[in-house]
């Protein structure tokens, strides 16, 4: 029984350590510039999750 509560507790700890690391949300920074480096007034981005 010991040994069953010992299994158990391990696979507790994997399953929080792999849920923890599910990360659902992030940042993006940057500039958009033109091919002198000059930024871009009123440009769009669209960021797509694949």
């Amino acid at each position: 029984m010991k040994t069953l509560y010992t299994l158990l507790l391990l696979n507790f700890c994997f399953s929080f350590s792999v849920s923890y690391a599910q990360e659902t949300s992030g940042s993006l920074t940057g500039r958009v510039t033109d091919v002198s480096g000059g930024g871009l007034a009123g440009a769009t981005v669209t960021a797509v999750h694949t």
